[in-house]
């Protein structure tokens, strides 16, 4: 289809108006739509339809009935989505402004939903209010009040909304990797209706539309997250307990962390390194002489402990072998201000950045990972800095290579953008715009995927070294990451409205399709406390990635260091994630790289309006869809008003029912006390499988025995509760084990159930399951 732009009362910016578009509507897979709209004439960048990227290759075409119609209007040019059995709009651009130039483009469209979710990463509740929302990663750690660069380090320019008349959950993706801003507004037209505008610096339009078909966020959310690729399933050990600070700067130290976690019998599987490994902070080398590599590997073996070092994004420019090999492969990005590398300040000082879009990038990244293996046999890869993140703007001044002069730090071309996202510089703290990739892309067009292609080409190493189940933690992150790698929440600080906002942060980030996250524990910056770093192991043993980590200056925080009541609740809690080690494990199998994890109590009961309340949606949360959790969240407490839906709820702890169905969704207040774990509810119709935890430290202590904890569901002439568990012996994988499971499925459905006539009799049902 060809249609033309009516650009008469178009003034936001002098250049010239792309004057013809092409647009092309397709329907993919479960009648998925994909609208992109490009410049007929002259060639603009576009996302890559091919890897590492989102794509179709592969995916069956749908050729079923749509419930939806699409219309394209030419003058003005629009386009309009409306479902067919309602005549509801999902998705209309007429009557708004439409703008299309060479370096920005604004559209907006109708939103049938007064619930909005998504639009990138970011500290700030889950429903998204009136306001402007970035979606340009920064590598900085923010609080978002919805005034614009409020986004942190994640790439996702996409939303989830339930639609007003028929409540059905659907997604609509802007297709695209450019920086850009997204607002939100009432209708005055639309009294049910908002309006997003997306104003972006760069590229086309290309929105992908994966309409539901019914009230369950995550069936819309599984259809999105298998056009991304499928999240991975992270080896079992990740499961497990972390420790880590930056500060580690000796081998001693870590012997002293394990010694201390063996003493007090604490479980743990694995421990980080941050830059204290290195020389220098330089990647690739590890310092010798406070990290001897041999007495490191027989540590390791000694200790059968995992063991992650952190890589950051960052090359020093020095006499390097990581430097000097780089150059000798031509793997890095160039400046757009004279003929060499673009330079930035970093750790290391100086430092360059590897091109990931040049042919040699992901083998001279293997080698170097390759030859820091040699040395000591990492388990995992924790790339960091990855936005990328640099301590200047652009490019550095002075102190080039060769002693070159440097230009000052302001690029020349800051100049020419016409509208910056967030009101902020588009090299703020990061590379210049206009720094050059491989076959002349410009880094303004790619910047936001840097992150997502260092984790696929690490995840790409650790496959080729053997890894079954590749274990990389990233922190830049884009749609489509999940498929490569894992995340946490970034630099946190040592307080209370930072842990309260892990919860809808870790929940947001399985919406994006990246499920296994978790918030640094007991915080990163700035001293903890023994109630907040307490009361913060309760809550962090339930996000699916479970790491206690802080800075270098901050109080020493693991389990042991502050007194026994972190100690305590420590030891409680952590043995309470062992328990449940296997069965958190098996929500991630179950689901097959698809849907939620940590979610809200809105998406298992997405028809009660209560649910969407700011604590009970904030504040409260569920493990698939039958644990809910109620942790204590403010200081000072040990109560909280909690949500229970309509449903019968049992106490975990004690197997005590605690609100009937009967009673409707109502408010009950929740105790909880030191050292006790985090209060936890299990749902009727929910089959719980745990282990015991005696003399258990590493997760491959488990055993094979399991207790079951059923609440059962009454149906009639019988009562029934369901559960699955992955049904083999050894958890860890191997490549053979992990192809298997992948290609013949090895879930194991239980159903318990006992007879209104045969009450003395209990019948427990063991078959294969069916993946969700």
């Amino acid at each position: 289809f060809f249609f033309f732009k009516d650009t008469a009362t178009t003034e936001i910016y002098t250049e010239q108006i792309v004057g013809s578009v092409r647009c092309v509507q397709e329907t993919g897979v479960h009648g998925e739509v994909s609208i992109k709209i490009t410049d007929l004439h002259n060639k603009r960048w576009e996302l890559p339809e091919e890897e590492p990227f989102p794509n179709d290759q592969g995916r069956e075409v749908y050729t079923g009935a749509t419930d939806y119609n699409i219309e394209l209007q030419e003058q003005p040019f629009s386009v309009r989505i409306v479902r067919e059995s309602n005549g509801e709009i999902l998705f209309d651009t007429s009557n708004s402004v439409f703008t299309y130039s060479d370096k920005y483009i604004e559209v907006q469209t109708i939103v049938p939903a007064r619930k909005i979710f998504g639009l990138g990463e970011r500290n700030y509740q889950m429903l998204l209010q009136n306001g402007i929302y970035t979606v340009n990663p920064i590598g900085l750690a923010k609080l978002e009040n919805a005034t614009g660069n409020g986004n942190e380090y994640g790439y996702h320019p996409m939303y989830l909304f339930q639609e007003v008349q028929s409540q059905i959950y659907s997604i609509i993706l802007f297709r695209s990797s450019n920086p850009m801003d997204a607002t939100i507004e009432e209708m005055e037209d639309y009294e049910d209706y908002k309006s997003i505008n997306f104003k972006v610096v760069g590229g086309i339009i290309h929105f992908r539309c994966f309409f539901g078909n019914d009230q369950y966020p995550d069936t819309a959310l599984k259809r999105y997250h298998e056009y991304l690729g499928r999240w991975n399933l992270p080896p079992f050990w990740s499961f497990g307990w972390h420790q880590s600070r930056w500060g580690y700067t000796s081998l001693e130290k870590f012997k002293e962390v394990y010694r201390k976690y063996d003493e007090y019998q604490i479980p743990i599987d694995t421990l980080w390194s941050d830059l204290d490994y290195m020389v220098h902070y330089i990647d690739f080398e590890i310092d010798e002489v406070e990290f001897n590599p041999k007495e490191f590997r027989e540590f390791l073996e000694e200790s059968k402990l995992n063991w992650v070092p952190i890589v950051d994004a960052g090359i020093d420019v020095s006499n390097t072998t990581g430097y000097l090999e780089g150059v000798k492969q031509d793997v890095f990005i160039r400046s757009s201000l004279y003929d060499d590398y673009l330079i930035g300040t970093v750790w290391p000082k100086q430092a360059t950045f590897v091109d990931w879009f040049h042919p040699n990038a992901t083998n001279y990244w293997k080698e170097m990972l390759a030859m820091m293996r040699e040395k000591v046999p990492f388990n995992g890869i924790w790339v960091d800095m990855n936005e990328p993140t640099l301590f200047c703007d652009g490019e550095c001044p002075n102190g080039g290579l060769n002693g070159t002069e440097r230009p000052p730090s302001e690029d020349p071309y800051e100049a020419d953008v016409p509208y910056r996202p967030g009101n902020v510089k588009l090299d703020f703290m990061t590379l210049s715009p206009y720094a050059r990739h491989y076959n002349n892309i410009t880094n303004l067009d790619v910047r936001s995927a840097f992150g997502h292609m260092m984790t696929k080409a690490t995840f790409d190493y650790l496959i080729d070294a053997g890894f079954a189940q590749p274990f990389v933690l990233t922190r830049a992150n884009f749609y489509g990451t999940g498929k490569y790698g894992n995340h946490w929440t970034g630099d946190n600080w040592a307080n209370w409205t930072w842990m309260r906002l892990t919860v809808p942060n870790t929940m947001a980030m399985n919406l994006v399709g990246i499920p296994f996250v978790g918030g640094d524990i007991c915080g990163f910056e700035y001293n903890t406390t023994s109630e907040l770093c307490s009361r913060w192991t309760q809550l962090g043993v339930l996000y699916p990635f479970a790491r206690n980590h802080n800075t270098f200056n901050g109080l020493s925080q693991e389990p042991y260091a502050l007194d026994d009541q972190v100690l305590q609740t420590n030891l409680n809690s952590i043995r309470l994630r062992y328990s449940l080690l296997k069965y958190y494990y098996s929500l991630f199998a179950m689901n097959k790289g698809t849907g939620t994890i940590f979610k809200p109590l809105s998406f298992v009961f997405p028809t009660d309006e209560e649910t969407y309340q700011f604590k009970p949606m904030n504040e409260q949360i569920m493990i698939g869809d039958y644990i809910m959790a109620v942790p204590i969240l403010y200081e000072g407490e040990v109560s909280a008003k909690a949500y229970f839906p309509a449903s019968d709820w049992y106490s975990y702890s004690n197997g005590s029912k605690v609100h009937s169905r009967k009673e409707g969704g109502t408010y009950k207040i929740v105790y909880n006390y030191l050292p006790d774990i985090v209060s936890l509810f299990v749902r009727e119709g929910g089959l719980i499988l745990r282990q015991d935890t005696k003399n258990v430290t590493r997760c491959f202590h488990l055993k094979k025995n399991f207790e079951i904890v059923a609440a059962l569901r009454n149906e009639r002439s019988r009562m029934k509760a369901s559960g699955a568990i992955l049904g083999i012996d050894n958890y860890s994988l191997t490549p053979e084990t992990f192809k298997m499971c992948n290609e013949n499925d090895c879930m194991v459905q239980i159903d318990l159930y006992i007879h209104s006539r045969q009450k003395d009799t209990i019948y427990v049902q063991f078959k294969k399951a069916s993946r969700v």
